[in-house]
């Protein structure tokens, strides 16, 4: 007899991060094309009232151990839809709790897949052992970077190198706006983001740009307004982004972006608005080099023309987004037909 729910979604939802929502977004999108309808998915989500909401899905409290079970027990597949999930840069937790919903999933009985994720990077030992024996119960993975592809072969994992869901999302953008210089900083250990922040308003001045701050997250806006109260980056306007018509909005205001978070570079790709990125973390630097986008150096940021990677190539890989969701929702379909 089939469970109520097809699919269960995990990941950093229901935290007002915009990456996250995003690749939540793209990930119910891909299942409604594979014949899914949004009354049969259910998200595991830190505020899922809003959550639901926002997706028209079931959602339930990511927290509530016992509710989550018994999602899981009523789920056909368990899948975690994109991200930076298994990593121990910012705390062990978060290893330490997907761990224990993977194993949550097989006592379940539901089969469960990873979806274009990164892995690592790991400070310790047991970060890295939480994860690699929490991957040893997928049933299918794919990662969204070649590092995390090695990562996986080092362990003895299978696994498929597939773009992030985020470019598989379609963007709209209005021409003939006025040029600004779209920056987004995020709060990071040691001076990086200081650093950044004076290297952007002496690029500004110099270009008579005026600067809006974007962010992704509430601490993002956060940081940018105390920066820019300071004095050391004065900006026009400081937004958070909560949507993807926001997105739309804002970037149609961006001539050129320098950006930290990898969402904010992913979606400035796929505007069209050529982009520096800022390298305060693996995954950032291995998709920049990957789509030939600078990288912000110690010193100065890359003399104009900034490069602007090609529509067609964008094309490709949003349709390489939809060939490879497909493929995993058929194979997930016969893992639990089989189970």
């Amino acid at each position: 007899m089939s469970r109520p729910f097809a699919a269960a979604l995990a990941g950093y939802y229901g935290f007002n991060n915009l990456g996250d929502e995003l690749l939540a977004t793209s990930a119910i999108h891909y299942l409604e094309k594979n014949g899914v309808p949004r009354e049969r998915i259910v998200v595991l989500s830190a505020s899922p009232e809003e959550t639901a909401s926002s997706f028209g899905t079931h959602a339930v409290d990511r927290w509530s151990f016992l509710e989550v079970y018994r999602t899981l027990r009523r789920s056909e597949v368990l899948l975690f839809g994109g991200g930076g999930l298994f990593q121990d840069s910012t705390s062990l937790r978060s290893c330490v709790y997907y761990w224990g919903l993977l194993h949550m999933a097989r006592i379940a009985g539901c089969p469960s897949a990873v979806l274009a994720q990164s892995i690592g990077p790991f400070r310790t030992g047991m970060g890295a052992w939480l994860a690699r024996n929490a991957l040893t119960l997928c049933k299918v993975r794919t990662v969204r970077d070649q590092r995390s592809l090695d990562v996986l072969h080092s362990w003895d994992l299978a696994g498929e190198l597939v773009p992030d869901l985020v470019m598989g999302l379609s963007f709209s953008k209005q021409e003939n706006a006025p040029l600004a210089l779209l920056v987004n900083l995020r709060p990071w250990e040691g001076d990086l983001s200081v650093l950044t922040a004076k290297t952007v308003a002496r690029y500004a001045r110099q270009h008579a740009l005026p600067v809006i701050g974007v962010g992704m997250a509430p601490e993002d806006v956060q940081l940018l307004r105390s920066f820019s109260a300071s004095g050391l980056l004065p900006c026009k306007d400081i937004r958070l982004v909560r949507n993807w018509r926001e997105i739309e909005e804002i970037w149609s205001l961006g001539g050129q972006a320098v950006g930290m978070r990898l969402h904010f570079c992913m979606i400035s790709l796929l505007a069209g608005c050529p982009v520096v990125a800022v390298p305060y973390d693996p995954k950032v630097e291995a998709f920049a080099k990957n789509w030939g986008i600078p990288l912000l150096s110690n010193k100065d940021l890359p003399l104009v023309p900034w490069p602007v990677s090609g529509l067609e190539r964008v094309a490709y890989v949003r349709q390489e987004c939809g060939r490879s969701m497909e493929k995993t929702w058929k194979e997930m379909s016969f893992h639990e037909k089989t189970s």
